[in-house]
């Protein structure tokens, strides 16, 4: 004789229990995760402003080099801008005989950044500093400490990050 078999639930699937219990254990780890990923991304957004500052700086000196003339590097903390252009005068001020040759935005470009000070610096025609300095760039809401690009008066260029920003 055949035995059927125990009728067993032919449902299958997670109870309403189990479900909240592993949406709130998500939601958690969410939360605790974009927390941390968050701040990287802002220290990320301020390092790569810092190098592309850097990198203007070098372009300029090279500039200034290669058409044997001055080439100034102005930094508006007012509109978080920074310009790059041939300086025929030797004024740094952008005229209507200088050359542009770049100008970024650094508080549309890098979300959260700001460019902290007004600076000029400015490179004469062997790509020595005429004028050197700092350009501040940071958090907009001041949540972290401000790096720096420093234009010695050899002409080194150099990015300082703040510690623990370089892991």
């Amino acid at each position: 004789m055949r035995q059927r078999p125990l009728l067993l639930s032919q449902e299958r699937g997670f109870t309403f229990v189990e479900l909240v219990v592993v949406v709130a254990i998500a939601a958690i780890l969410i939360g605790v995760g974009y927390t941390g990923f968050s701040g990287t991304l802002e220290r990320q957004r301020c390092q790569a402003a810092l190098k592309r500052v850097a990198w203007l700086l070098k372009q300029a000196q090279m500039q200034a080099i290669e058409k044997h003339t001055s080439c100034a590097v102005v930094a508006y903390s007012s509109t978080d801008t920074i310009q790059a252009f041939l300086d025929q005068n030797d004024d740094s001020a952008l005229g209507a005989n200088d050359t542009l040759l770049e100008s970024i935005n650094v508080g549309q470009e890098y979300q959260g950044v700001e460019i902290k000070q007004d600076a000029s610096l400015r490179f004469g025609s062997r790509g020595l500093p005429a004028s050197y300095g700092t350009i501040r760039v940071g958090s907009t809401d001041s949540s972290w400490e401000d790096g720096n690009v420093t234009v010695s008066s050899v002409g080194r260029i150099n990015v300082e990050m703040p510690e623990g920003w370089n892991y």
